[in-house]
């Protein structure tokens, strides 16, 4: 198995690679409240990713706040996001799951890829998306009155 650093569309990535079946291809969102969450956090589940499903992963080392406020992270994700398909890879062996506010980021690289006609990847996968920053109205808190 190989651990390497690469570049998609500009941005930082830890790439893992065994024995991919084809040109699948993970990429791999991670979580971390847009604060932390750094790639090396996320050598297991990728080797795993590797390992079981055959396929090449790619986790995005996207900018974080405070250094790098809003929206610097959604760029990273959506330039990532837009190095995808390799040249000569079909869209159905791309798939892009992502955790938390990587589930967010996965939402929206599929709306944006979506809005500008570019080709879907086969799945996209949000555990547990950070996807309302505003929080207003999470389960009818904010909303709610107490009676």
């Amino acid at each position: 198995m190989s651990f390497e650093t690469v570049e998609l569309n500009g941005v930082p990535a830890m790439q893992v690679v065994q024995e991919v079946a084809g040109d699948r291809t993970l990429l791999r969102h991670p979580g971390g409240g847009y604060v932390h969450g750094a790639v090396e956090a996320y050598v297991g589940p990728a080797r795993h990713y590797a390992r079981r499903l055959r396929t090449r992963v790619d986790v995005p080392d996207q900018r974080q706040a405070p250094e790098h406020p809003f929206s610097a992270p959604i760029d990273d994700a959506c330039a990532a996001g837009r190095a995808l398909p390799v040249p000569g890879t079909p869209p159905e062996e791309i798939a892009i799951p992502g955790d938390s506010a990587g589930g967010a980021m996965v939402i929206t690289v599929m709306r944006k890829a979506r809005a500008a006609g570019l080709p879907l990847p086969v799945a996209a996968v949000s555990f547990s998306p950070w996807a309302h920053l505003t929080q207003s109205g999470f389960l009818g808190f904010g909303t709610a009155t107490a009676t």
